[in-house]
């Protein structure tokens, strides 16, 4: 299931509370999330405020947290939820990056070249535990973007034992 909550700071800390405790989550994972910066802002590589629109999902992150409930930050840059796990790193490494590197840390934090290649990978471990059922993926419904399909294919044909999933039909 997927929720949001508001891009106003108040609305949105009051929201959180109620729809994390409302859900039976295992897990809260943040892919490619922008985070909230030290000043309360939303920026972007080049540190330009976008806050407005942005929602505050950071809330919804740290109630989880506070509640025990494990959370990991998917990222391929360094303004997204997660990246307050290595703020000194995000400083010293990344121009501009003592006024991008967001606050909000979580449990387990995958940095990635490609963000969505990260929960991919989380998917596919999931499912070769056995949690989820990979194969009935279908090109339409498993892959927004069909333009990374055939990549995938790659990887999985590379050696996993899923590859009939690339199969037409």
């Amino acid at each position: 299931m997927v929720r949001t909550c508001s891009t106003s700071d108040a609305v949105a800390r009051d929201e959180c509370r109620p729809l994390v405790a409302s859900m039976a989550q295992k897990v809260v994972v943040a892919i490619e999330r922008a985070g909230m910066t030290a000043d309360g802002t939303y920026r972007n590589s080049l540190a330009q405020d976008f806050s407005d629109g942005r929602s505050r999902l950071d809330y919804i992150v740290a109630e989880a947290s506070e509640r025990g409930i494990p959370t990991v930050g998917i990222v391929d840059g360094c303004n997204e939820i997660g990246m307050g796990n290595v703020p000194d790193a995000v400083a010293r490494f990344i121009p501009l990056g003592d006024k991008i590197c967001p606050v909000q840390k979580t449990d387990l934090l995958l940095p990635c070249g490609v963000s969505n290649w990260g929960a991919y990978a989380i998917a596919a471990a999931i499912a070769l535990l056995g949690f989820v059922a990979l194969v009935p993926w279908r090109r339409q419904a498993s892959l927004p973007d069909t333009r990374q399909w055939p990549m995938f294919c790659a990887f999985l044909q590379s050696g996993s034992q899923t590859a009939s999933i690339c199969q037409s039909g």
